[in-house]
C-alpha cells in the first residue's frame, strides 16, 4: 500500500517508470482494487512517453 501510494505521487507528477507502476499495481491489485481501465489508462501515460515495459504491457493487454 505505501508502494502504491508513492507511485503515484510520482505518476501524477509525469514520471514515466512511475506511470508504469502504478498501471501493475491496478493490473495485480497490489494496494489497490483490480481495474483494468485504470491498469491501461497508467500503461498509456507511460508509453507516450516511450517507456518500453509499458508498450509492451499494452500491446499484450490486446492481444498483440
Amino acid at each position: 500500500v505505501k508502494a502504491e501510494n508513492w507511485w503515484r505521487k510520482s505518476a501524477e507528477q509525469g514520471h514515466a517508470l512511475s506511470q508504469y507502476d502504478l498501471g501493475q499495481c491496478y493490473e495485480k491489485g497490489w494496494g489497490v482494487e483490480r481495474n483494468m481501465a485504470l491498469a491501461a489508462e497508467w500503461y498509456t501515460k507511460a508509453a507516450a512517453q516511450g517507456n518500453e515495459y509499458a508498450i509492451k504491457r499494452l500491446n499484450e493487454l490486446k492481444g498483440e
